[in-house]
Parts: structure tokens; C-alpha cells; sequence
């Protein structure tokens, strides 16, 4: 278990198994900036911009009351589920975890047979009413678009069924999402722009494809909601993101702030549409 960071109100563990540790806090890091640092040129240029603000990274990120790091990252590609399955009960018991992030879950279990996956999605969703915790799991899903249809990455239509592993991935969950984007659209906008299925909501019941659109900026880092991007014409002609706005989900101290009145208090921030 590494200490690192995070955005949340809540205590987190992250299950990173794509993202390293280093890319993973430059990528929080950007999220707090308002300016995506991997896109920067030279790495004395991003170091610079990590160490200019390193200050209020830290003060932002580390728990306000304790002082302690507000969550435990593991990025260590697990050959044993068991090794996970006591590192994840440790940061429940131990470090009192209640969001646990696996991402991708495939990369945890897709080389494990069927039997050996259910079983561990059997202890997620033990671990869920023992201890009441929530499993956020990414998955990824099947190559599709074969007959001259769209592929998930160009935002074609997908199901629960096209995810990759065993059916009960989504069968056991209390809510499926299916997020979709055209990765390759020429369009920068349909590029850059995400559309959210709930094809399962054991909460309410409500269900719907496309319910939500949302905009990514990669000059500030920030996801927006489409309607507040398409007001501001996707922020093509130079207009800044205004970090104030209802449902603008970067919290950020721009550097490029002109005043006090620029800078975010990030306990003022509502994320809610």
C-alpha cells in the first residue's frame, strides 16, 4: 500500500492497474491546477508547475483534521487474488476505506477462470454488507462493431453483455453505467465528448440511454456538462472555464487566476447538476 491523495470528501482506495503512481498524482494534480500537465512540454516544464503549486496540492489533498494522506493507492499488478483480497480488507479494517476504485477490473481478473472470478465477485459483494462499502469497478467490454457497425471506442452501442469476464460482474451490481465516446471523430467536440447509459439501477429504478452528456477540456482537465460547454461554444474561441459554475466538476486555483475572487474554495464547490 502506497500513500498518496485525493479529490474525495470520503476515504478511497484506488486499485490502479494501468496508471503508476507518478501519472496517477500528475493527473490529480492537473485536476487541482486546472491545466492538464502530461499535455505540457519537457519534463522541467512539468516539474516546474508541480513544484509552483505543490503548496496548495498538499494542503488541498491531505486530510485537513489528521493531517494524514487522505487515501492509499495500490498500483501493483496482482498475480493472487487472495493478495488482494487481504489488501483490500486491510484498508477496510485498518485504514477505514469505504470507496474502493478497481481500474480496469479486467486487468485484476481476466486471467482467471470463471469459477475463480464469480468467487471474487462474491467477496466484493460480501465486503459490501459486512462492512458497508462501495465497489466501484471499470471494466472494459468485448470488441463489437463486426458487420459494419460501430465499436465501443467509436461510440457505437454496447450492453452489459459486452463486457469483458464473468456475467456476474454486472449481474451482482447495484448500477451498471455504459460510457461511450468516439475516439477517433474527427470532430474535436464528438471527440471529446462522453454519452452515460444507466442500463441497470437498483436504487430507483431509473434507467435510459444517453441520460447525461458530458464535455471534456483538456486545456483545464476539467469535465463539463455538455449544455454548460455548448453555451460556451466549447471554450474553442478562448473563453476560460468558469470554475464557479453549477455542475463544473474541476476544483482548481488557476494559475492564470487575476484576483482572489478567481481562486475556488474547494469546500464551496457543488457537483451536482
Amino acid at each position: 500500500l502506497h500513500p498518496a491523495n485525493t479529490l474525495s470528501l470520503h476515504d478511497a482506495l484506488p486499485i490502479s492497474l494501468e496508471d503508476g503512481q507518478g501519472s496517477y498524482g500528475t493527473k490529480i494534480a492537473s485536476r487541482l491546477v486546472g491545466r492538464s500537465i502530461h499535455r505540457v512540454k519537457g519534463a522541467e516544464n512539468r516539474a516546474k508547475i508541480l513544484q509552483d503549486n505543490s503548496e496548495m496540492i498538499m494542503q488541498f489533498l491531505t486530510d485537513p483534521v489528521t493531517g494524514e494522506d487522505s487515501f492509499f493507492l495500490i498500483e501493483e499488478a496482482f498475480s493472487d487474488l487472495e493478495q488482494v483480497k487481504k489488501a483490500i480488507l486491510q484498508a477496510i479494517k485498518v485504514n477505514d476505506c469505504k470507496i474502493i476504485v478497481i481500474d480496469p477490473l479486467v486487468n485484476l481478473i481476466s486471467h482467471k477462470s470463471n469459477e475463480e472470478q464469480i468467487a471474487f465477485m462474491v467477496f466484493e459483494e460480501e465486503c459490501r454488507r459486512i462492512y458497508d462499502v462501495t465497489f466501484i469497478n471499470v471494466c472494459h467490454t468485448r470488441k463489437v462493431g463486426g458487420g459494419g457497425s460501430k465499436g465501443a471506442s467509436q461510440g457505437g452501442d454496447i450492453s452489459e453483455e459486452d463486457v469483458k469476464g464473468t456475467s456476474q460482474i454486472t449481474g451482482a451490481a447495484t448500477i451498471n453505467m455504459i460510457i461511450r465516446r468516439d475516439k477517433t471523430h474527427k470532430d474535436p467536440v464528438i471527440r471529446n465528448t462522453t454519452e452515460i447509459d444507466i442500463v441497470k439501477n437498483r436504487t430507483d429504478g431509473t434507467t435510459g440511454k444517453a441520460v447525461a452528456k458530458i464535455y471534456y477540456d483538456g486545456n483545464s482537465h476539467t469535465l463539463i456538462p455538455y449544455s454548460i460547454a455548448e453555451e460556451n461554444n466549447f471554450y474553442q474561441d478562448g473563453e476560460k472555464v468558469d470554475f464557479k459554475r453549477k455542475g463544473v466538476t474541476a476544483v482548481t486555483t488557476q494559475a492564470t487566476a487575476e484576483d482572489d475572487d478567481d481562486v475556488v474554495d474547494p469546500e464551496d464547490m457543488d457537483f451536482t447538476e
